[in-house]
């Protein structure tokens, strides 16, 4: 395909107004649909390692209580 051929086939799909533009739905409703198709992951009941992701995000350890 020849860059004239690409720019043409560009034009025709820019001039086609979208048919359900995402604008068109309030972003409440948007986001509710993405986690309906993402849902989180079940809760492991594991309990995670405070010092290990405050080290991960450079964050200085807790000091402790004596």
């Amino acid at each position: 395909m020849t860059a004239d051929e690409m720019a043409a086939q560009f034009r025709e799909l820019a001039a086609e107004p979208p048919q359900n533009p995402p604008e068109a739905l309030p972003l409440v409703e948007r986001l509710r649909e993405w986690h309906q198709h993402h849902p989180m992951p079940p809760p492991t009941g594991l309990k995670a390692d405070k010092a290990f992701f405050d080290d991960l995000s450079g964050e200085p350890p807790d000091e402790e209580a004596p």
